[in-house]
């Protein structure tokens, strides 16, 4: 009796191990395009800012380094992906094609959101701003680096109308989030992370977006 109910609550275990095995990840790919030339360490840091945000919410990034001309694409074989919701897209912009694009201190970045409703993929980024704000801290400028990814990818999770009366998506940033930069508190609210949760599996089935709420 006793290897019978011992069998009988293996096979249970297995079977639910098995269905959180199968169970779908919320998880996205983000193509990083650095235009801006930005150190390689400091860009790492950026990312794992980024990325350190966005688990928080319940969402897995992989971040893949891709060329930023045709003679390199060879070197970045594993960039060469067909096109999918679930890859985004950062272009990190040198200073002057930030400044050709009108952003700043108060524009860090934008995301450029499809016309016909469908989901956002594409999303800049000013890295000057970030590193004069940053006043000569390499730490505070990955940070701020960072976060400005995770804002304008939120963009492209939540939609059109994403901008919040607190967290990581109110803008202007005045001095107080500036100090939650440094502290690693400027987050996403829960709501929002609940939100882009269901965004991605939207984009992980092929349905359409959801309609923006603002928080």
């Amino acid at each position: 009796m006793k290897t019978l109910v011992g069998s009988w609550f293996l096979l249970i275990l297995v079977g639910t191990l098995h269905a959180e095995a199968s169970k779908p990840e919320a998880k996205i790919q983000v193509f990083v395009y650095n235009y801006a030339g930005v150190a390689p360490k400091t860009l790492a840091r950026a990312e794992r800012e980024a990325a350190r945000i966005y688990t928080r919410t319940g969402i897995e990034t992989e971040w893949l380094e891709c060329p930023l001309t045709p003679g390199e694409a060879a070197q970045y074989l594993a960039c060469q992906l067909p096109v999918s919701p679930l890859r985004v897209a950062i272009r990190v912009l040198s200073r002057s094609m930030s400044e050709r694009l009108g952003l700043s201190q108060q524009t860090f970045g934008s995301a450029l959101l499809s016309e016909d409703g469908g989901f956002g993929t594409i999303a800049q980024v000013c890295a000057h701003c970030s590193e004069e704000l940053a006043k000569g801290s390499e730490s505070m400028y990955a940070a701020m680096l960072g976060l400005v990814m995770a804002h304008e990818m939120g963009h492209l999770l939540l939609g059109a109308g994403s901008h919040s009366a607190s967290g990581l998506m109110h803008v202007p940033w005045q001095k107080k989030a500036l100090e939650s930069v440094a502290q690693g508190t400027l987050v996403f609210t829960p709501r929002e992370g609940e939100r882009m949760r269901q965004q991605v599996f939207a984009r992980l089935r092929g349905q359409e977006p959801m309609q923006a709420s603002r928080n």
